[in-house]
């Protein structure tokens, strides 16, 4: 979170990640914002599209906002996102050049996403499609049986057994597991989290 006071070009962040920080926050830019080509903004959502107030990212800016070349946007589910509903995670005040079509959109959940900037002073990312999935713990994948991370190990039961986790699933650990002892693996942002068990998982 904080302030940027001087012009911001994508000759600054080219093969760099601009963030307002870890967990939501808002990135104040008292002047310009050019975004060229190969600049790659991460924002966390939540699950209500409130805009900023540490609900959810947005990077303000005090000033105009120049968009060319394809700048990759990185979605970060927090909880349940709202299908259909635009999270603005850029605020300008001065003039646009541009357009959505200067964006890509990543994530590492089971959404696709669409870029909007038809709304004056706003950019805008809209879940459009894609289901979280319930997952159970069982761990017992062999070679990293005890392993939970981000679309590698098949350590969970969904719809079948050996299932990944993606960003903004909902998980549950329950006395069903196959493994009971679990290593934590690279950031993990699980929408909700269900312990349901008399024996506890470490």
């Amino acid at each position: 979170y904080g302030d940027w006071s001087s012009d911001v070009c994508s000759s600054d962040l080219t093969g760099a990640t601009l963030a307002p920080g870890v967990g939501a926050g808002t990135l104040l830019i008292s002047s310009n914002l050019s975004l060229n080509g190969g600049a790659t903004l991460a924002v966390e959502l939540a699950s209500t599209n409130t805009l900023g107030g540490g609900v959810n990212d947005l990077i303000s800016v005090a000033g105009a906002l120049n968009l060319s070349g394809v700048n990759t946007l990185k979605v970060v589910p927090l909880g349940n996102l709202l299908l259909s509903t635009p999270y603005s995670f850029l605020a300008y005040t001065g003039a646009l050049s541009g357009s959505a079509a200067n964006f890509t959109v990543t994530s590492d959940s089971r959404l696709t996403f669409a870029v909007d900037t038809t709304t004056p002073g706003r950019v805008n990312v809209s879940a459009t499609g894609g289901t979280p999935l319930l997952l159970e713990w069982s761990g017992g994948l062999a070679a990293l049986p005890n392993t939970w991370d981000t679309r590698n190990s098949g350590n969970w039961l969904g719809a079948i057994f050996g299932d990944q986790f993606f960003a903004g699933d909902t998980v549950v650990f329950n006395d069903f597991a196959t493994e009971f002892s679990v290593t934590l693996n690279g950031d993990l942002y699980p929408a909700n989290t269900q312990i349901e068990i008399g024996r506890a998982h470490v």
